[in-house]
């Protein structure tokens, strides 16, 4: 693998824990926001109940699907890259399991303990 793929997978693998501070922070401001417009004087589930709708927009359904297509695109690459490239049965089975159940932290531990240190293939031996 060449350092300009290692380079992008890099990124791809810390792009989720990324984009997920950011769901948080909109979040964080969207329930800010609806705190701040509701009515001091009233119901505040009868406010919630009508104008729930009206805070979840399309930023917010653009990064949740964002971070869903990432992570499913990652867990197919690395367990592609953990079947074909691990030393011995066990070990498969071991990232396998880590990728299904831990998810982006296993991604990052994968990626420094597997592909940082792997060589680069020479440009010769590169099959197209």
């Amino acid at each position: 693998m060449s350092k300009g793929s290692k380079a992008l997978i890099g990124i791809l693998t810390f792009l989720p824990i990324v984009l997920g501070l950011a769901f948080m922070f909109y979040y964080l401001m969207m329930i800010k926001d609806i705190v701040l417009s509701m009515p001091q004087d009233g119901d505040p589930q009868i406010f919630l109940r009508n104008n729930i709708l009206s805070f979840i927009n399309t930023p917010i359904i653009l990064l949740i699907l964002s971070m869903i297509g990432l992570h499913i695109f990652l867990l197919v690459y690395y367990i592609v890259h953990a079947a074909k490239y691990s030393a011995n049965q066990s070990e498969k089975v071991l990232w396998i399991l880590l990728f299904i159940f831990i998810g982006t932290i296993a991604f990052i531990i994968y990626f420094f303990m597997k592909i940082i240190p792997a060589p680069a293939k020479p440009i010769d031996e590169i099959v197209v």
